[in-house]
């Protein structure tokens, strides 16, 4: 069970009145006497967990039809419940899935009363066809009800993100040294945080971009290792062993793309491939008492040697240290002047690390990029390819699916009729909606974000004017493939999207005359071909040169 959803001291009257206050909302006439029964029940733990369930993000990758058969022994309401949180969590995490996932839900399904087997399904379905908005829950709870921080728990709000050394000292201003360096890792960024329930560890992993890897979560093994080495962290820093902590660090593999197809995984994920390939490396940590407040102000320093001390290092060392079979610790070196600086980048470089990391020896821990305690350094060069391919994109970038589209089309159909927005215009690839309020368009994108589970974060936007809401059901580009000293290779990062200034779509509209344009880029300086397609970053397409005249 997820850590902000543990609930203590739970009854059936207490279940009883969630159910109650579900059946009254679901009565209830007018948004504003939904909102009232959500008012008087707010406190309602088990009505808590329903609304996080349907509404929040959690996918359980199930469909289970309604025409159960419930003739047998039956499950009493409390028990009942308290199994449902356990089966969401597995599914959500794919400890159950595909066939064997259907058998064991329809069983237990068939074991429960009808009037709870009713929102179980609609919790499941996240439809719990109440009436009832996220923005109309966030109106009762606040906006941070979605991670459980109301409730004196979690709320993941992202990590430390480094900023480049040009950026912070250009030529002629020295840093305060000494400065801690490290090498830069080419893996992909490991976020991990170990709750304690009842001494039970429980897992979470994110990405920087503040997604679940619940794969990697219901991995065993790896849950005992952070259990471990989180533990002994803890004592080390006075804390209670069984603090809850975040462990920042990165998943690598003998390559990025060996990581890259093992951590990005969801269907076909394979524990036993992520168990004997990849590495976890940490270079720091925190409370999650002092993440939650963004800020821990223990200095890096002390933070670093307590990490050391925990993986048994006795002494400084430079590249790692092994904790367990998959956890292991980054080491360092304090660097005194550019050329100590320059004298490691080198030898970073050479070792075939993707450049340094500079940690500001006294700094706080801070969990985003306001600040110039965490900065990185690595070769970029300018270049210019000629475009010859354009790609459309995948995930986030790809064409909706079809019910996705339909839904939406519904939604927005039915806003024109009733008169809640001023117009609706469908261009072929966006569906664009003139709300006439600010609030109306919040409305709308929340009444999307019900029905469509699609990565609606990616696919909805809102204008300039704040008034128009967009949806994107239609592909856009993804990557040009670019002819640049003889190699093709791809340039996919830093292009603009959103709506009303949609460059990736533009492209790919006119991709057919982009082939042949010059196209401005960053490359990263290596030799490695497989580098410089993953590093590039796009600048401009040369619409004023022809290839003709760049030969000249």
């Amino acid at each position: 069970m997820p850590p902000e959803n543990y609930v203590d001291g739970l009854t059936n009257d207490v279940l009883k009145d969630a159910i109650l206050a579900m059946e009254a909302i679901e009565a209830a006439e007018g948004r504003k006497e939904k909102e009232r029964i959500l008012q008087e029940n707010k406190d309602n733990p088990v009505l808590q967990e329903f609304l996080l369930k349907a509404l929040g993000k959690d996918k359980f990758y199930i469909r289970i039809k309604e025409d159960v058969n419930s003739d047998g022994e039956r499950l009493l309401p409390l028990p009942s419940y308290v199994k449902f949180l356990k089966a969401l969590d597995a599914l959500n995490k794919r400890r159950i899935k595909g066939k064997d996932a259907k058998e064991k839900v329809s069983a237990f399904f068939a074991a429960c009363h009808p009037r709870l087997r009713k929102w179980y399904m609609r919790v499941l379905e996240h439809e719990l066809r109440l009436g009832v908005s996220r923005k109309t829950v966030e109106n009762v709870f606040g906006t941070e009800f979605w991670t459980g921080a109301e409730k004196g728990a979690f709320h993941y709000h992202g990590c430390n993100l480094a900023k480049k050394f040009e950026s912070v000292y250009p030529p002629g201003k020295e840093p305060e040294w000494p400065m801690a360096a490290e090498f830069k890792l080419d893996g992909e960024r490991s976020l991990p945080f170990i709750f304690r329930r009842n001494n039970v560890p429980e897992l979470r992993v994110y990405t920087r971009g503040k997604l679940r890897k619940t794969e990697i979560e219901g991995v065993a093994p790896l849950v005992a290792q952070f259990a471990e080495f989180s533990a002994t962290l803890a004592e080390l820093a006075g804390l209670p062993s069984n603090s809850d902590m975040f462990l920042d660090g990165e998943f690598l593999a003998t390559s990025w793309n060996d990581t890259s197809s093992v951590v990005s995984k969801t269907k076909n994920f394979d524990e036993a491939a992520f168990l004997s390939q990849v590495k976890v490396i940490l270079f720091d940590w925190a409370p999650v008492s002092a993440y939650v407040e963004k800020q821990y102000d223990l200095p890096w320093k002390k933070r670093k040697e307590l990490l050391m001390r925990a993986a048994g290092a006795k002494r400084p060392f430079e590249k790692v240290k092994k904790c367990s079979d998959n956890l292991y610790v980054l080491g360092h070196r304090l660097v005194y002047n550019m050329e100590e600086l320059s004298a490691f980048h080198e030898r970073s470089l050479d070792g075939g690390f993707e450049g340094t990391m500079l940690k500001v020896v006294n700094a706080p821990h801070v969990f985003d990029r306001k600040h110039k305690y965490v900065l990185k350094l690595k070769p970029e060069d300018d270049a210019t390819g000629v475009i010859v391919e354009c790609h459309s994109g995948e995930g986030m970038h790809d064409v909706a699916a079809t019910h996705d589209k339909n839904k939406v089309k519904s939604i927005v159909a039915a806003w024109l009729e009733d008169n809640r927005c001023e117009t609706v215009h469908d261009d072929g690839s966006y569906f664009h909606v003139k709300c006439f309020t600010a609030e109306t368009a919040e409305e709308l994108i929340s009444s999307v974000k019900e029905v469509v589970q699609d990565n609606t974060d990616h696919r909805l936007s809102r204008h300039m004017d704040d008034l128009t809401v967009s949806y994107r059901y239609g592909p856009r580009l993804g990557y040009f493939v670019v002819d640049w000293e003889g190699e093709r290779i791809h340039v996919g990062g830093g292009i603009r999207y959103k709506a009303g200034g949609d460059d990736r779509m533009d492209y790919w509209q006119r991709r057919d005359e982009l082939v042949g344009k010059k196209l401005d880029f960053k490359v990263q300086k290596d030799s490695v071909s497989v580098a410089k397609a993953r590093f590039n970053k796009f600048v401009r397409i040369r619409e004023d040169l022809s290839t003709a005249e760049d030969t000249e």
